[in-house]
């Protein structure tokens, strides 16, 4: 989904609900130590929805499992070595 593109009272209420889903996410990720805590606002959803705009557009040569795994692993260990 283009968040950008987003037209429509349904389409609205279907991304307000995505957003508070990936808000609640990220708000767990922090209480679980998968993202650190201080961060701006909304900044980890916003890496999350690139990153997962990349992998989706960007990237055709991935299958959806491939591509979430490399967002997952982009934003949660970043691209240095291991």
């Amino acid at each position: 989904m283009d968040l950008q593109q987003v037209q429509g009272e349904a389409a609205s209420g279907r991304l307000r609900r995505l957003i508070e889903q990936l808000d609640g996410f990220m708000a767990r990720a922090v209480r679980e130590g998968a993202v650190r805590p201080g961060l701006p606002d909304r900044w980890a959803r916003s890496l999350l929805v690139h990153l997962t705009h990349i992998a989706s557009h960007e990237m055709p040569e991935l299958t959806p499992a491939q591509g979430a795994d490399m967002v997952a692993q982009s934003l949660f260990t970043g691209v240095g070595p291991t």
